[in-house]
């Protein structure tokens, strides 16, 4: 989905049931923490410390530092080699209880830890997710509405993130490291159509805040779903460049803040990667979110637009997949596909789709594979 302006109500929630620090009407900024969570300890790490610092097992205890029912902080030194110019240590690897010493190993049980959930975007709170827990007194999370744009891409790396967005390269051009300077350190980076894998380098070397691509070389998504930052292809995988109306809107909101979300949803979750630009609207008033028990109305994406003769689309399956064209008929009845089946859909005009072309080119397209472009 691709649309210039619109109401969105998106759900921040935290892992586990916990305190909701955010209430209904409240303006929240990205950055602002809207709720708390503890997540349960009870897991256990075994570290193999006479192996690591290379001692007899029955020297355990001369080279740790703690003992059993002792707490200690991540990064604390849990044993040291003695003798040495530059010792060796092993450190915690998280906050936890000793609870045994026993054949050359540590046993850490981790404490349990307090996470927080930020809004990630600007907007208001309009309603609290309760979960069915309202009279525990712990919460879901909270839904927040704003006004603004709304991308919608076909991949993400997963993560999140908001930032300036900053246009580096054109719909059609490959992103390379020399577009990416100290001036994109800590932005959202939008660029046309795919990128080098020196481009990829570039950007974490420079810290960048989060990629927005047309398209993604398939030999680079291992390598992008390990980067620290958000990663997003608007048309999927390939070397496909950003549709020209998707990279108009971005390119009118350069320089502006941004919420990236680049999580890919599950099996039986909706929704897909995107990216949410607010746009201030003077006197706007929210509406006030139904609740209804463990549920939220309003927390489902919106149901399609509808459409008609003469309104934009984007295609979202090969062969026309990303290209952008106007519908001149609808078909209410089944139509076959060449995979043999049928199934109801639109008559789309393409335009001239290669260089040169008198005549657009007209395809049947099933509505399940069409966007409205507003």
């Amino acid at each position: 989905m691709i649309v210039a302006q619109t109401t969105i109500r998106r759900a921040r929630r935290l892992p586990v049931p916990g305190e909701i620090t955010a209430f209904v009407g409240q303006r929240v900024e990205p950055p602002d923490v809207i709720g708390r969570a503890s997540l349960p300890g009870g897991e256990y790490r075994v570290l193999p410390v006479a192996r690591l610092l290379g001692v007899p097992d029955e020297h355990l205890t001369e080279v740790c530092l703690y003992r059993a029912g002792e707490s200690v902080r991540e990064g604390d030194v849990l044993a040291r080699q003695p003798g040495l110019l530059r010792p060796r240590a092993v450190r915690a690897p998280a906050d936890g209880v000793i609870v045994a010493l026993s054949e050359g190993c540590l046993i850490l049980e981790v404490a349990p830890r307090v996470v927080e959930v930020r809004a990630g975007m600007r907007g208001t709170v309009v309603g609290i997710l309760e979960g069915g827990l309202a009279a525990a007194g712990l919460g879901q999370g909270v839904m927040i509405e704003l006004t603004g744009a709304l991308i919608q891409g076909a991949w993400g790396s997963g993560q999140g993130a908001y930032g300036l967005l900053r246009i580096v390269a054109g719909p059609d051009r490959l992103l390379e490291p020399g577009d990416i300077d100290v001036s994109c350190h800590g932005v959202i980076i939008v660029a046309g159509a795919s990128l080098s894998e020196a481009a990829l380098r570039q950007a974490q070397q420079m810290q960048v805040r989060g990629l927005i691509l047309g398209s993604l070389p398939a030999d680079l998504c291992e390598a992008v779903i390990d980067l620290p930052f958000p990663v997003m292809a608007v048309e999927g995988m390939g070397h496909r460049p950003m549709a020209t109306a998707t990279f108009e809107l971005l390119k009118t909101h350069d320089g502006r803040e941004a919420t990236l979300i680049a999580d890919m949803p599950g099996r039986w979750q909706p929704g897909r990667p995107e990216v949410i630009i607010p746009i201030p609207v003077v006197d706007a008033q929210p509406a006030a979110l139904p609740l209804a028990k463990g549920k939220v109305i309003g927390e489902q994406p919106a149901p399609p637009l509808a459409l008609e003769p003469g309104a934009r689309v984007r295609a979202l399956r090969a062969p026309y997949a990303g290209a952008i064209g106007t519908v001149k008929k609808l078909y209410d009845r089944p139509r076959p596909l060449p995979t043999g089946s049928r199934l109801p859909g639109a008559e789309v005009d393409f335009g001239p789709t290669t260089a040169g072309a008198a005549a657009s080119e007209t395809a049947f397209i099933p509505y399940a594979n069409l966007e409205r472009v507003e």
